[in-house]
């Protein structure tokens, strides 16, 4: 791994424990990826939900709200 990729993962790594932790103060997602170094938001929810398989969404939910970590939120499906 050079060290390029190392950053982006460490980076990566301190944004996930940022949404994780839960800001009750409301922080975006934007905002802490911003402030970690993340410009292009489209790609940096593909390669977030690619590392840690969910997208920044959840983990910021699921750090808000700990207690509730085992429900999934599901998407009404549209009629056919």
């Amino acid at each position: 791994m050079g060290p390029t990729e190392y950053i982006r993962r460490r980076r990566m790594q301190l944004v996930h424990r940022a949404l994780r932790n839960g800001n009750p103060d409301g922080a975006s997602i934007s905002a802490v990826a911003r402030r970690y170094g993340f410009r292009d938001l489209g790609r940096f929810g593909a390669s977030y939900r690619a590392v840690f398989g969910e997208l920044p969404s959840v983990t910021l939910r699921r750090g808000l709200h700990p207690g509730m970590a085992h429900l999934v939120l599901r998407r009404p499906r549209s009629p056919l």
